[in-house]
């Protein structure tokens, strides 16, 4: 994931990418949003954000977006919705490991 935002240019120009952008392209091809919901669902970290489709893992009856361990979730009454809203944090979140300074 790292070697993807380097070279995908998403550094350079991180506002480039709203989460507008990226709802447009997930309603174009859907085939996408299911490849973040196993993204999410494989994660093996102790922190972060997920992804849960309507139903499972005790999500409500819409899409929502939560950071583990942080209470609380976002719900999304569709899929592209949340799934453009997971991404740019879940990026975010990448980038700013990526740039933070390291002893």
């Amino acid at each position: 994931m790292i070697a993807l935002l380097q070279t995908s240019g998403y550094l350079r120009c991180p506002d480039a990418i709203t989460e507008e952008l990226l709802e447009r392209t997930l309603l174009a091809q859907p085939e996408l949003i299911e490849e973040w919901v196993l993204l999410s669902l494989d994660k093996r970290t102790s922190e972060g954000w997920y992804l849960l489709r309507p139903g499972t893992q005790s999500a409500g009856p819409n899409w929502e977006v939560g950071y583990h361990p942080r209470p609380g979730r976002q719900s999304f009454p569709n899929a592209a919705r949340a799934c453009a809203f997971f991404v740019k944090r879940e990026v975010e979140q990448i980038r700013s490991f990526i740039e933070k300074p390291h002893p």
